[in-house]
């Protein structure tokens, strides 16, 4: 293939790869509506920590569930939410609701000891497969005579090195010495970690009359490999090597070695297995913090968005080019329509980006109705384009969604 045949084809590569990309999206957050309607004089929500069944609750997932569900409805901006029982109201004056369900967590634990051999090379190609075999934490160890070890199934690192000797016989014309080979067998232990957690809960309405409006069960799970750092516990040289050696080198039997304790809890052999090799590391305190509360977060979603309002993220497309097109993809709306209500002719993808800075920056129905009206003068300059019309339909959901909003008394 000569030169002006493969400049020719990577031209084409970038044209292809060009018309291939993703369009250039900004986002934004919107509030979207509760998926039931809710009698419009309710504004207090009680969470009985009392009435939020635990007992079969493994890891302790309640204390997270109350602080999210309170956080999660509260952000809507209708309710105020109160932990405790229902006291200091009249419902027959004041309608109140009362959450209540159930908890079930569990978290499974396995502990497992693995062994492996791992080839030692010298030389140039073995120190090319041990570097990159690094990536693993377990595929890499240094022998006693310091060559570079990889696991006997890596194979990423077996490429490297074939690569690198086959390399090195091309660059001289002739074929390489063969370089020095140990074996070091290794050992360690892993665990296999797993979270679960499945959240009932009941909406129950208290005023002149008593009716459950609401009822979710939703489940979110987690899981997790932790191992350790495998430990030499035998070595063995090629044989070319073992004249060399002071102290003789015995035959040591592998794959029973990680199966005898759990087949035979008691044998010597499992005994010391177990005293040369650490426990796998668990999940760090606040690491397991983080993680309870991101999975009680996402069980708790589905209920909170059918009982009040919610914010949700949205993208949208921005057209044109240039300065605005820049500020919009960054987020900064004040800026981008300053400059656009500042020019005197404004074409079709001004318009477009003047009303998607109406619609980002929206803090009441009459900015979704800018939106709209912006959305429209541009497709009617350009009927056509898709961008244009999306954003006409973007419009008109958010003002119906705007009517029930104002019907559940939400924010905004």
């Amino acid at each position: 293939m000569n030169s002006k045949t493969l400049l020719l084809g990577l031209s084409c590569l970038a044209i292809f790869v060009q018309g291939c990309a993703a369009p250039e999206t900004s986002l934004f957050s919107v509030q979207r509506p509760a998926k039931i309607g809710m009698d419009p004089k309710l504004k207090k929500i009680f969470i009985d920590p009392k009435m939020i069944d635990d007992s079969q609750d493994g890891w302790g997932a309640k204390p997270y569930v109350i602080e999210q569900l309170k956080a999660a409805i509260e952000e809507g901006g209708r309710y105020e939410v109160i932990i405790g029982p229902v006291t200091g109201v009249d419902p027959n004056r004041e309608p109140v609701a009362l959450i209540q369900g159930k908890v079930t967590s569990r978290e499974d634990s396995e502990v497992g000891q693995f062994t492996d051999i791992a080839t030692c090379q010298g030389g140039l190609a073995g120190f090319a497969a041990g570097a990159s075999a690094i990536e693993s934490d377990q595929g890499v160890t240094v022998s006693p005579r310091g060559l570079l070890c990889r696991s006997g199934n890596d194979t990423k690192a077996a490429l490297v090195s074939a690569g690198v000797g086959m390399a090195m016989s091309m660059i001289s014309g002739e074929e390489q010495a063969v370089d020095p080979v140990d074996s070091v067998v290794r050992i360690y232990k892993y665990r296999n970690l797993s979270l679960y957690a499945q959240i009932d809960l009941t909406l129950t309405y208290w005023g002149e009359e008593r009716k459950t409006v609401a009822l979710r069960s939703d489940g979110t799970s987690y899981s997790k490999h932790l191992s350790d750092k495998a430990i030499n516990v035998h070595s063995a040289y090629s044989p070319e090597m073992l004249g060399a050696l002071i102290a003789p080198v015995f035959p040591l039997m592998i794959r029973p070695l990680a199966l005898v304790e759990a087949s035979n809890p008691g044998d010597p052999t499992g005994q010391w297995a177990t005293r040369v090799t650490r426990n796998a590391d668990s999940v760090p305190r606040e690491e397991r913090v983080e993680i309870a509360k991101k999975m009680v977060k996402r069980a708790l979603r589905p209920f909170v968005e059918t009982v009040t309002p919610y914010p949700a993220q949205v993208r949208a497309e921005v057209a044109g080019s240039g300065e605005v097109k820049d500020l919009l993809l960054k987020g900064d709306w004040q800026k981008a329509r300053g400059i656009l209500e500042a020019k005197d002719k404004k074409d079709a993808s001004d318009l477009y980006n003047l009303g998607l800075t109406y619609e980002a920056g929206a803090s009441s129905e009459g900015d979704y109705i800018e939106a709209r009206r912006l959305y429209l003068e541009a497709l009617a300059q350009d009927e056509s384009n898709r961008i244009y019309a999306q954003g006409v339909g973007r419009m008109e959901r958010a003002l119906n969604e705007a009517k029930l909003l104002k019907k559940q008394g939400a924010k905004g």
